[in-house]
């Protein structure tokens, strides 16, 4: 037996069907079907040709669901744009949200599944990332993320990871290898003409009983340098950081082994708040600093402006014997 498909979804979290549909809200779905047949009863369901269509994503591929066979759900999804933040908007209103221990425990239940995913452009907290190529196997209490691989920005990470349970607790591991990530774009106050193209490791740990524990436990290990003779640093002078970040509760906190860029080589902890405004606070334990990339860009700056006072005193100087000579 097969079919076809084709279904308008107009979904309101807030459950009010009296005001106008909100872009982003509706959905367009469509597949063809068939039935999985065995021992002459219905076992499953196969769905190809699978197209999501929404203002703000899209999302197509198939995907097969069979009682009995190991891994009993298979998907190959691919997507041009997916934006998981507008469908985690998409959940059920107040007072029926999962909890975020049942959501753990569901990921813990599924049993043996297998999912590819493929994105050109995918949104997720905020953070747009390019080329994202997923591959996600699940079996009973435990879930391996075989690959997590993606672009970010001029940069790119490969990794792989996975959540255990033992008992009623879960442990996550993350493990990831990137490449030519830019310090300065995610530091406001380093010189803009300093580009630090980064590579290395970074490793996540942690353990609990929720995904809110998960997230409140986090432990990072990370290992970054860069290349002099690639280009953002001076000759001799390598760019590199080493450290463990863990999650506070109101913020991070991190055990910098070294840091050295530009100049630079120090030792020390960082601790940051998520107060208003945001505190940090930066302790030295030793190493020597370096304002001397600050102080170049201020230079710059200087020179910049005082060619532009330069200029315009020329150009004044030069309207004001033009009008000189008119006025002869």
């Amino acid at each position: 037996m097969r079919g076809k498909a084709d279904l308008s979804l107009d979904h309101r979290h807030d459950r009010n069907w009296t005001r106008p549909a909100i872009p982003g809200q509706q959905l367009q779905l469509s597949g063809e079907a068939r039935l999985v047949l065995a021992n002459k009863r219905i076992t499953g369901l196969q769905i190809s040709n699978l197209a999501l269509d929404g203002t703000s994503q899209n999302l197509t591929g198939t995907v097969s669901i069979v009682d009995g066979r190991k891994p009993w759900l298979e998907a190959d999804l691919t997507s041009e744009k997916l934006d998981l933040d507008s469908l985690a908007s998409h959940q059920a209103g107040k007072g029926e949200v999962e909890s975020t221990e049942d959501s753990l425990n569901s990921l813990r239940d599924m049993g043996e599944s297998h999912v590819t995913l493929k994105a050109r452009s995918l949104l997720a907290a905020g953070i747009q990332l390019g080329d994202v190529d997923l591959e996600v196997a699940t079996a009973p209490n435990s879930v391996r993320i075989q690959r997590i691989n993606f672009s970010l920005q001029d940069g790119s990470v490969v990794g792989h990871g996975g959540l255990s349970w033992l008992k009623d607790k879960a442990s996550l591991t993350l493990d990831a290898t990137v490449k030519d990530i830019s310090l300065d774009k995610f530091l406001d106050d380093a010189p803009e003409a300093v580009s630090l193209p980064l590579s290395g490791t970074v490793s996540l740990q942690s353990s609990g009983s929720s995904m809110a524990s998960l997230l409140a436990d986090l432990t990072g290990d990370v290992e970054l340098t860069a290349d002099p003779a690639g280009g953002g640093t001076t000759p001799g002078s390598p760019a590199r950081i080493a450290m463990t970040a863990r999650q506070t509760a109101n913020g991070m906190h991190a055990e910098i082994r070294q840091f050295q860029w530009e100049g630079t080589d120090l030792a020390g902890s960082i601790e940051y708040q998520r107060t208003t405004p945001p505190l940090l606070e930066v302790e030295i334990s030793g190493g020597s600093l370096s304002l001397l990339p600050f102080e170049a860009i201020e230079e710059d700056k200087a020179k910049a402006k005082e060619g532009k006072k330069e200029d315009d005193s020329i150009v004044s100087r030069t309207a004001a014997a033009s009008a000189s000579l008119i006025g002869d």
